[in-house]
């Protein structure tokens, strides 16, 4: 079974583990159930949140009930939640991906360009690349306000045998005692977590199996969707596998986009593998001892899929700002890969492009000044490096190397003729009147040696500027 983007606590038939870990209740014995992979989605807009959590169970699953908490940083009465059937998963074109492959152009039209006429096989297999570039079920809700026992449920909502109660309360004792009643006991420093957001005058989402016939029955998906096969590639569908195609969005006001993380700590040293999708470019505010686990990727000319059919949820709506258009989306993917006893905190998120992806961006937009500027580069190195090898004399020096190196913007023809034509030694006026008097020049055979170590440089320099901005872009 995957679990919630905060499955903290999946306790079956009232057991709960001392660190919050998952269990399942087979035939003839308790069984701990490992979590595989969390995701979630947000759209943040105009200081409204909309989170999207997917709600999966394997379909093998046998337990009889599960819970699960999701803290939130709002007043019930400006929370709104519903259970969607069906999670998008954005796709699009990875920023790193684009610019790693206009390096990639770039280097190869440059030795292709420059060595031209003797890269025409070369020239082909660009030309062949080609990188110039460039059925829903409706949940019956219960709004208001209703009284448990100290716990106000503000909203309930049910789909497919799963239910959510929005619920908050003064008294962490009264929360205790709401989820007993659904069968958790809570262990001691799961309590203190629980405290500190009631302290905080947080509100909870509390998501249990309310009817697991109907939870069982309604399972229709065989597995996660990857229309174009791209497996790994790009935004990353999730791993396939049987799930139940149940979701949960809960929109509410924050200052900054927010994502609950602290809870997850319940799992120690495991590492619960978490992707996160937000709509727009995001930056994690880190704090000490997850810094390391966290990455983040941007993409553009992104479309929202459905992770379990392939087009988006007739419902997509839901989990975006109204009139949000689902095509050509900027969007962040963030991958949380951290034990997760270093979850000391949850993850709040200020806006735009870190300097470095700024940078990619700048690249992947920018084909043709990659390429002068590697030719450029390359090509100085290149001849001063060969000019201080073949004319050690000093007779020509680096400034001017630099400046002939320019002529290879014209292919090898043009570099070859212009060196052979090149005044690369000085001739004293006495000396230079006697040979012309008599119709003779000379020739100065160093810039055979000169031209072909220049190629032979240009190649490597080629080769190594690639290796090292493809590294830089990584």
């Amino acid at each position: 079974m995957r679990a919630a983007v905060l499955l903290l606590i999946l306790l079956f038939s009232g057991f709960a583990t001392a660190d919050g870990g998952a269990w399942i209740r087979m035939p003839d014995r308790w069984q701990i159930h490992p979590e595989s992979q969390q995701y979630a989605i947000i759209d943040y807009n105009d200081g409204y949140e909309r989170l999207g959590l997917t709600v999966e169970f394997a379909a093998s699953s046998q337990g009889t009930n599960a819970i699960w908490v999701v803290p939130i940083p709002a007043s019930p009465t400006k929370v709104d939640i519903k259970l969607i059937d069906g999670f998008p998963i954005p796709t699009g074109s990875s920023i790193s991906e684009q610019s790693r492959n206009i390096i990639s152009s770039a280097a190869l039209s440059a030795a292709v360009w420059g060595t031209f006429p003797l890269a025409l096989p070369l020239g082909f297999l660009f030309i062949f690349r080609g990188t110039l570039s460039g059925a829903s079920m409706k949940a019956d809700g219960m709004y208001g306000s209703s009284y448990y026992d100290g716990i106000s449920i503000f909203q309930r909502v049910s789909l497919g045998g799963v239910t959510s109660d929005l619920v908050a309360t003064k008294d962490p004792a009264e929360l205790e005692r709401y989820l007993s009643s659904k069968g958790v006991e809570l262990a001691g420093e799961y309590k203190m977590i629980l405290e500190k957001y009631v302290d905080k005058d947080y509100s909870f989402v509390v998501t249990y199996i309310s009817d697991w016939q109907k939870f069982q029955s309604s399972k229709t998906s065989s597995g996660a969707y990857d229309p174009y096969g791209y497996g790994s590639y790009g935004a990353q569908y999730p791993s396939r596998g049987s799930t139940t195609p149940i979701s949960l969005r809960i929109g509410f006001p924050s200052e900054k986009p927010y994502f609950p993380l602290k809870l997850t700590s319940m799992y120690g040293d495991r590492v619960i593998p978490i992707t996160l999708y937000m709509i727009g470019n995001y930056k994690p505010k880190l704090y000490s001892g997850i810094g390391g686990g966290v990455k983040a990727d941007y993409f553009r000319n992104g479309n929202v899929n459905n992770y379990y059919r392939g087009s988006a949820p007739s419902n997509t709506e839901e989990f975006f700002r109204p009139g949000r258009t689902l095509s050509n989306l900027d969007f962040t993917k963030i991958t949380i890969n951290e034990p997760s006893i270093n979850f000391k905190d949850d993850l709040w998120f200020d806006s735009g492009l870190p300097i470095s992806f700024g940078l990619k961006k700048v690249i992947a937009d920018n084909f043709w000044v990659v390429l002068i500027l590697m030719m450029a580069i390359c090509s100085a190195v290149a001849s001063i490096a060969a000019g201080r090898v073949i004319f050690k004399d000093g007779s020509v020096d680096d400034a001017h190397l630099a400046m002939h190196s320019l002529w290879n913007f014209t292919t090898m023809i043009g570099f070859v003729l212009a060196t052979f034509f090149w005044n690369t030694q000085k001739l004293d006026e006495k000396t230079a009147k006697q040979l012309s008097d008599k119709g003779l020049s000379v020739y100065d055979g160093r810039k055979i040696s000169y031209t072909v170590l220049f190629y032979i440089l240009f190649v490597i320099a080629v080769v190594i500027l690639w290796m090292l901005l493809s590294w830089v872009a990584g």
